[in-house]
Parts: structure tokens; C-alpha cells; sequence
């Protein structure tokens, strides 16, 4: 299970399950429980984050972060094969 070694305190958008600006489509609307596929949606995220310097879904506050991952990724790579990745990994079941 990925961790956000508390960095979700310091954001002030704690929520059961980790930091939310990871949490997977499904973790929003069934509850606090991972599965494998929810892991690769926060590495999805945490490589777009990585690359990009910026958050998969930026929001203000939690309501706008659910809207936007329920509406779907629509971030752009450089780099073809890193993009194609990228949208499997946060693409919604």
C-alpha cells in the first residue's frame, strides 16, 4: 500500500485511505478500501506528479478533487510512451 507518510496532515485534506489526491475513482465512492488497482491509480498519479511537477487533478478544496477525478484525467506528457502509460494507469474501470 502506498503511504503519504503525512503529508496529507500538512494539507489539511486528511480522508480515510490516504492523501486524496491519490485516491482512486472507486475509493471515493465505495469506501476506504485499496485493492491493487487502486494502487495503480495513486503511482499513476504520483508519476504524472513527478514529471510534471504538478498534481493529476489540482483542486481547492475536496469537492472540487472529487469532480475532477470523477470526470477523468485529462493531463498531457511530453513524451508519448510515458502519456500512454500514464492514461492506463488513471483510466476508470
Amino acid at each position: 500500500r502506498l503511504g503519504d507518510f503525512g503529508s496529507s496532515h500538512s494539507v489539511g485534506l486528511m480522508g480515510e485511505g490516504g492523501t486524496p489526491y491519490y485516491l482512486a475513482p472507486e475509493l471515493w465512492q465505495d469506501g476506504p478500501t485499496s485493492t491493487p488497482a487502486s494502487d495503480i491509480w495513486a503511482l499513476g498519479c504520483t508519476l504524472y506528479e513527478v514529471h510534471t511537477g504538478e498534481k493529476a487533478f489540482p483542486a481547492n478544496n475536496l469537492l472540487q478533487l472529487r469532480q475532477s477525478i470523477m470526470q477523468g484525467w485529462r493531463g498531457q506528457v511530453r513524451d508519448a510512451e510515458l502519456q500512454t502509460l500514464i492514461a492506463w494507469m488513471l483510466t476508470q474501470d
